[in-house]
């Protein structure tokens, strides 16, 4: 019997923690809405593109680090189709902001001559004869801050929220890196700025809570690759409400008890998108 090989990143356990078969349709048959909403998304991703550019390059002091964020974004936004320009201005005026109140705060690691910004990782959890587990994932930034370094998760909020320090994400990355500190960088991107919808949280692992949770999340594995193995993937109901009162994508299939109709509603409501990867060797 040839070994069993699964790589997953905290978004997929998430979702089959979630609900089985709503992980199946994200990440087995790689769908999703047609009219599916991505305007927060592209503003979470102009502001992680202007991080990343500024951390690259804040070595060269913080005032030229952030000049040169907002003119290669700017120049890039139009070729990769992001919002529309009034809004774009309004998240570069909000980073702009959160360089002048973070200066100099947080100093990338530099590891075999490259700073950790945007750093993928493969870290193996299970490898015998029978299967092969692999814990995936990218954290935006591996800092100094003050004496200690820090896994940094940055969070482009639309609502204030406080984040929880047992989340899934957060001690995957501390796990995965070898490090007991994660901090979350927050940048609220709401159209009217308060002070408090720009802060920073960090949490604390000791090794027992890191070593318990990796006990955990080998039994994760074990639960996922069995359900590959069976080709069974429940639903979760309690999980179709879904958060912020949008219920789940794929409540129509599932409520679908007819297979050809389940068929004809992936035709004309859904689409295919490419494989979900949180990194490659090649980036």
């Amino acid at each position: 019997m040839s070994q069993f090989s699964l790589a997953l990143d905290s978004s997929q356990i998430v979702s089959f923690m979630t609900c089985r078969r709503k992980w199946y349709h994200e990440y087995r048959l790689n769908i999703e809405l047609k009219d599916k909403d991505h305007d927060f998304f592209s503003k979470g991703t102009i502001m992680h593109g202007l991080l990343e550019r500024y951390y690259q390059n804040i070595d060269l002091g913080w005032d030229k680090a952030q000049k040169i964020a907002c003119e290669s974004l700017r120049a890039d936004r139009k070729l990769l189709g992001l919002v529309d320009p009034t809004t774009f201005e309004n998240l570069l005026a909000r980073f702009l902001l959160y360089v002048s109140i973070h200066q100099n705060d947080l100093i990338p690691v530099v590891h075999n001559e490259k700073k950790c910004v945007e750093l993928g990782f493969s870290y193996p959890l299970v490898d015998n004869n029978l299967f092969l587990f692999v814990l995936e994932g990218r954290v935006d930034l591996v800092a100094k801050f003050d004496q200690f370094i820090v896994v940094v998760d940055h969070k482009s909020q639309g609502r204030r929220k406080k984040f929880y320090s047992r989340t899934i994400q957060f001690m995957d990355y501390c796990l995965a890196l070898n490090t007991s500190r994660m901090m979350i960088n927050v940048i609220g991107v709401q159209d009217r700025f308060k002070p408090e919808y720009m802060f920073q949280q960090l949490f604390y692992y000791s090794p027992e809570v890191l070593k318990e949770w990796k006990k955990k999340l080998i039994l994760i594995f074990y639960q996922i690759a069995n359900a590959i193995i069976t080709e069974t993937f429940e639903k979760n109901e309690s999980a179709c409400p879904g958060k912020y009162d949008y219920p789940c994508e794929f409540c129509q299939i599932c409520e679908e008890t007819a297979p050809d109709i389940q068929k004809q509603l992936i035709q004309i409501k859904y689409k295919e998108r490419e494989p979900w990867q949180p990194w490659s060797e090649t980036e």
